[in-house]
């Protein structure tokens, strides 16, 4: 026994979103209380999540209200804002997308016996991001590697500057070797 009207949501499946797969990358670095070490983040999953609604109310004027109601805000998405338990400092922003449509389904044949329900169903994207557990501990401390630069004798040019066109070209050659002075 439903007592109309009534708007049901249902999960109408989840799929992976190609088109926000950048590049196989392994997460980013956020900051840790402890100004030494870093946390890793591993690359979410980007998920493309569908929203089934159906509206089942017993009179026209009621499905119009409804449907009124929430259309004009879909246009063309809304912004969720939410934040994960192992990152509470940042936002996260999903957009979710109406269909663009709403199916009417109006009774033609029914029994005196029966209540007329006009029904409506759309569904809607909620694209989101699907995480990878956080790892256990902050990563390892970060060290600072001071250095200096000086030129490295001996090392010669495998094309004489003398064999070049000097109207078309200009090169410049350029080596060092790094000598490390002091380690933090």
């Amino acid at each position: 026994n439903l007592q109309l009207p009534v708007v049901a949501l249902t999960n109408g499946g989840i799929t992976r979103d190609p088109e926000r797969v950048f590049n196989k990358i392994q997460g980013s670095y956020v900051p840790n209380n402890d100004p030494t070490k870093t946390n890793n983040s591993l690359q979410p999953v980007p998920v493309d999540l569908t929203i089934n609604m159906t509206i089942l109310t017993r009179f026209q004027e009621d499905y119009d209200q409804i449907v009124t109601n929430w259309v004009p805000y879909f246009d063309p998405y809304i912004v969720v804002s939410w934040r994960t338990p192992s990152m509470p400092n940042y936002e996260i922003r999903s957009r979710v997308i109406w269909s663009g449509n709403v199916n009417a389904t109006y009774p033609y044949d029914i029994s005196s016996s029966q209540v007329a329900r006009v029904e409506g169903n759309t569904s809607f994207t909620f694209k989101g991001w699907l995480f990878k557990a956080a790892p256990s501990g902050p990563d390892s401390r970060i060290f600072t590697i001071n250095s200096n630069y000086s030129t490295e004798t001996g090392i010669n040019s495998m094309l004489s500057l003398d064999l070049l066109n000097a109207n078309t070209t200009e090169r410049i050659v350029l080596s060092g070797q790094p000598q490390p002075q002091i380690i933090n």
